[in-house]
């Protein structure tokens, strides 16, 4: 959200100073989205990606792909989400081959949020969350879940399944949501 306040702060300056320029250099490589100056800059795209996940999304994907946190994969990877593994990946002992292996749970949320913010599969996702912003203020859990595409095979089945997963424990993500300390 710091990014996204920043680049919305700074999306109609006329005069970038170099440190500015840099900074929207490095949010832009973070994100996958071309940058060769502020002016030509795509930044409907790039604000359609620089933007949250909303934590009820967040909660009922590990859920279900990681069986509440209880799956093999969770438990010798650190991987939540069932995320595949590309070229480069290494293995420790005891891992779960062809998924990716994280250094802890946080590791996996953030490769997790990473991958849904900058892949182009996931480009109706961003384009419903755009959509959101421009007419409310808050995102729609259950339709960010309806354009959830491409994240599993198993195609609308999977987000019908998520959807049911949403509704049936919404009431108890919030519940815990408000009840985290609030430097977390």
């Amino acid at each position: 959200m710091q990014d996204r306040q920043w680049l919305l702060s700074k999306r109609y300056n006329k005069n970038w100073n170099a440190a500015d320029k840099q900074r929207l250099n490095q949010i832009c490589t973070s994100y996958n989205i071309p940058c060769s100056s502020p002016v030509s800059l795509n930044w409907n795209k790039l604000l359609s990606r620089v933007d949250i996940i909303p934590t009820h999304l967040v909660v009922t994907q590990a859920a279900t792909e990681s069986g509440w946190g209880a799956s093999g994969l969770a438990q010798k990877n650190n991987n939540l989400f069932g995320m595949k593994c590309g070229r480069k990946c290494t293995y420790s002992p005891g891992t779960i081959k062809g998924y990716a292996v994280y250094s802890s749970v946080d590791a996996s949320v953030n490769a997790y949020l990473r991958n849904l913010n900058t892949n182009n599969a996931y480009q109706l996702l961003h384009n419903s969350r755009a959509q959101q912003r421009s007419t409310q203020n808050s995102l729609s859990t259950s339709v960010l879940i309806d354009n959830l595409k491409n994240y599993s095979q198993l195609g609308d089945k999977y987000n019908r399944y998520l959807q049911n997963m949403f509704s049936s424990n919404e009431e108890l993500i919030t519940q815990v949501q408000q009840n985290m300390p609030k430097h977390i």
